[in-house]
């Protein structure tokens, strides 16, 4: 089965209330940032290095201030990565659906 680009996300994160002050400080840049840094974690797997903010700015059009506000404001940090707990949740309910598929068509 080919992966889609879809993923489900909480359609209510929007009134987040760490989102929404930071939203209020920066503007809705605030928005952009934080569901292209989701997707991004999305498509390595739920953890990007923080060693690569210079590049992460440059891919989405920003500062490494912004960015680094961004994550630390809105995301986990742990050690030289960071990540989303919600994210990471979801990647693991969808992997366990596809062993439970998988192992439903070996029957």
């Amino acid at each position: 089965m080919k992966d889609t680009y879809y993923f489900p996300h909480d359609y209510h994160a929007r009134h987040d209330p760490k989102l929404e002050r930071l939203r209020m400080e920066v503007g809705p840049v605030a928005d952009g940032i934080f569901w292209d840094l989701v997707e991004m974690l999305y498509e390595e797997n739920g953890y990007l290095p923080l060693s690569d903010i210079p590049l992460f700015a440059k891919m989405l059009n920003t500062d490494e201030q912004m960015l680094n506000k961004v994550i630390n404001e809105l995301f986990l940090v742990d050690g030289d990565r960071f990540y989303n707990q919600s994210l990471l949740d979801r990647l693991e309910h969808i992997k366990n659906v596809r062993e439970e598929r998988r192992a439903a068509g070996e029957l």
